[in-house]
């Protein structure tokens, strides 16, 4: 009877740690074109907006001009470009913009990322793999705004301050 009653907490107990990882809600997901974006008026943004959790922003294909695109946060705005170019980021193929609380919940390539590590150096976060993104999307280490390569499974972030 001792060792069902064990079983039993110990069974629990696991049980409740395995509903607690991905608790997270599923985002919407927005597609946007580079055509979308070179469709704009000349000196028009366009804005993704991260004020409010539960969007996630998936640019398709090559050639999207990221200068063109600002990123508001409520911390301000920052054009994506920049940050892109920041963190060095190759932005070929799909890339995801959103809360890291958002992208946590993306299903990514499992190249790289399956020792449940991430990279902080300066303004930036990095990570490769669903494994250690989704550690660093769920830890303390990032800010308000993250992005992945959904062909490549790199993930960065801007820093939490």
């Amino acid at each position: 009877m001792k060792k069902t009653v064990i079983a039993i907490t110990f069974l629990a107990i696991a049980f409740s740690f395995s509903l607690a990882q991905k608790t997270a809600t599923t985002a919407r997901s927005k597609a946007v074109s580079a055509a979308t974006i070179a469709n704009l008026p000349r000196g028009k943004t366009y804005s993704v907006d991260l004020t409010r959790k539960g969007t996630i922003y998936n640019f398709t294909g090559d050639g999207t001009d990221f200068s063109r695109v600002a990123v508001r946060t409520s911390a301000g705005v920052k054009t994506m470009g920049e940050l892109l170019k920041q963190s060095n980021t190759e932005i070929k193929g799909r890339l995801a913009v959103g809360m890291p609380t958002d992208l946590r919940g993306q299903k990514l390539p499992t190249t790289g990322g399956t020792t449940v590590n991430f990279q902080c150096s300066g303004l930036f976060c990095g990570c490769s793999g669903d494994v250690d993104c989704n550690n660093m999307f769920s830890g303390s280490a990032c800010g308000s705004i993250a992005w992945c390569n959904l062909d490549t499974g790199r993930c960065y972030c801007v820093a939490r301050a």
